[in-house]
C-alpha cells in the first residue's frame, strides 16, 4: 500500500498487490481491479495478464481469459508456469475451449499436451509441473483423443526423478503402474 501510494504508476506494484489481496485475503474484486490498472499502465505485464486469464476462467468468462492467457504467453512464451496455467485450463475447460477456438476436443488435448510438455521441460525439477504433464494423460480418453500411453509411462519416470519424498516417488510408481494396465503391458504394470 505504500508502494503504490507513492508510484501508483507502477504496472509491476499493482499486479503484486493485485496477487496479495486475491491469493492471501480473497478480495478478488480489488485483485482484478489492480490487475487491469496494471495492464493499462503497462499492456507488456505478462504476469497481469496471466493472473487475467485465470480468474476470468474460473468465473466462467473464458473468452476474456484465454486472450489474457494468449498474451501472457505472446509476451513471455517459455514461462512455464503460463504453459502449466493454459494447458490446465484448457483440459478443465474443453468444451468451451472448442467453441472458442473452432478445435476438436483431439485438437484441444493435443495443443494442452504440448504446452504442458513443454513446461516440464523448461522446469524438469519442478514436481508438480512435471506430475501434471504425466496426469494429463489420462485426460485424453474423455477428450476423444488416443494417448500416448509409452510416452506417458516415461512422464511418470521424469516425475520420479523429480520428486521429493518418499510419498510422491510412490505415487509415480503407482501412476506409472496404472499407464501400463492403460497400455496393457501387465508385466510392466506389475514391476
Amino acid at each position: 500500500e505504500l508502494g503504490l501510494k507513492h508510484f501508483d504508476d507502477s504496472a509491476f506494484l499493482h499486479n503484486f498487490f493485485g496477487e496479495l489481496l486475491y491469493d492471501r485475503f480473497d478480495e478478488q474484486d480489488a485483485a482484478v481491479r489492480h490487475w487491469l490498472k496494471a495492464v493499462a499502465l503497462d499492456g507488456d505485464e505478462h504476469r497481469a495478464h496471466n493472473n487475467l486469464g485465470i480468474h476470468y476462467c474460473h468465473v466462467g468468462e473464458y473468452e476474456k481469459g484465454f486472450g489474457h492467457f494468449d498474451k501472457a504467453l505472446a509476451l513471455d512464451p517459455e514461462n512455464p508456469d503460463y504453459l502449466f496455467n493454459v494447458a490446465q485450463n484448457y483440459l478443465v475447460y474443453w468444451p468451451n475451449v472448442m467453441t472458442l477456438r473452432g478445435w476438436t476436443g483431439a485438437e484441444t488435448y493435443a495443443e494442452a499436451m504440448r504446452l504442458s510438455e513443454k513446461a516440464a521441460k523448461l522446469a524438469p525439477k519442478e514436481f508438480e509441473l512435471v506430475k501434471d504433464y504425466a496426469l494429463n494423460f489420462f485426460t485424453a480418453e474423455r477428450m476423444n483423443a488416443k494417448p500416448d500411453w509409452k510416452k506417458a509411462a516415461k512422464a511418470w519416470q521424469a516425475a520420479r526423478g523429480a520428486a521429493r519424498t518418499d510419498d510422491e516417488r510412490f505415487y509415480t510408481w503407482m501412476n506409472e503402474g496404472r499407464v501400463h494396465l492403460k497400455a496393457e503391458n501387465g508385466k510392466s504394470a506389475a514391476e
